[in-house]
């Protein structure tokens, strides 16, 4: 992950019902490390890991390790004590002792020249000493010795909706500006993104779908039908400051999945960087149409509130 590019508070409040969690005495666990046998074994196959094809099915199991993992610890801070690699020392393994980082998910790492599942952790550099940047524990009893991750389960027993987009935002980005991704060709990254779009739509509530839904939120661009070509940037709405003579219009219409408009102004050859997801850091947008106006929605999914 980019050190320049901040996803997540550090210093952040959390709230009261979050805990700590040693995540290796949770029932979810065995199924967890089936999941990431299962993942290791099918990428053994591929030992190029600058292949294209190779790069591309690293990416997605990696994402699907993540799910399997729980979004609810994902950009949460964490208690780790082991053995990591880091960007800066990819070949070999320094001591991670720190009591504040944030879990940036399970990635699929050629490491010593195997394919090996990792957590990946960032950390500020104010802990232990420890250098500022991401750092990633092999999953195996060697590397760690000690794993506390605080939960956020949302305010009710059941996920919402709405953190479910938060939780599918945070964990698209940190993998859009890991060192993973921007090591991606072109084309390897373009197929991430539809990856991960794809991902995100298969777990959307069949019941957003039903009928048109009303979108709280934070902000979002409007792409209208009769004026095609313009940049979509240039149609901002900003919930956040809205003016006596400008009313703050919640978007409306059908819910028909998730895509990154700021795809649209990238050459199809360019390899991205962090900073061409400006829209929405990295990432994708809740697309909701109204064919009654013509018109179409991308919502930034971490600026969703509410959905009625």
């Amino acid at each position: 992950m980019s050190e320049q590019f901040p996803l997540f508070d550090e210093q952040a409040e959390y709230s009261s019902h979050d805990e700590y969690i040693d995540v290796r005495e949770t029932e979810q666990w065995e199924d967890f490390l089936g999941e990431m046998h299962t993942a290791e074994e099918a990428m053994a196959l591929y030992q190029d890991p600058a292949d294209k094809y190779t790069c591309e099915l690293s990416a997605k199991r990696s994402i699907e390790l993540t799910e399997a993992f729980g979004y609810e610890y994902n950009g949460q801070p964490s208690h780790v004590l082991g053995l990591a690699y880091s960007d800066a020392a990819p070949d070999r393994t320094v001591v991670f002792n720190v009591n504040y980082a944030t879990f940036h998910g399970c990635d699929l790492k050629f490491i010593n020249e195997q394919w090996q599942a990792a957590f990946e952790f960032y950390t500020d550099g104010t802990d232990n000493d420890t250098p500022m940047g991401s750092y990633y524990v092999p999953v195996d009893q060697y590397h760690i010795l000690d794993l506390k991750i605080r939960a956020d389960f949302g305010d009710d027993d059941d996920m919402t909706a709405v953190q479910m987009l938060h939780d599918q935002a945070e964990t698209a980005q940190a993998y859009v500006t890991s060192s993973d991704f921007l090591a991606l060709s072109a084309d390897a990254q373009r197929r991430a993104l539809e990856n991960i779009c794809a991902s995100a739509d298969s777990e959307l509530p069949h019941d957003l779908r039903n009928e048109s839904k009303a979108v709280d939120c934070e902000r979002y661009y409007t792409r209208y039908d009769d004026m095609p070509g313009f940049d979509i940037r240039d149609f901002m709405t900003d919930g956040s400051a809205p003016s006596e003579n400008n009313e703050f219009i919640l978007p409306q219409g059908f819910i028909t999945g998730y895509d990154y408009p700021e795809l649209d102004t990238q050459p199809a050859d360019q390899v991205l960087n962090a900073w061409n997801f400006d829209i929405a850091a990295g990432a994708p947008c809740l697309v909701v149409r109204n064919d009654m106006e013509a018109r179409t929605h991308y919502i930034p999914a971490s600026s969703v509130k509410d959905i009625f």
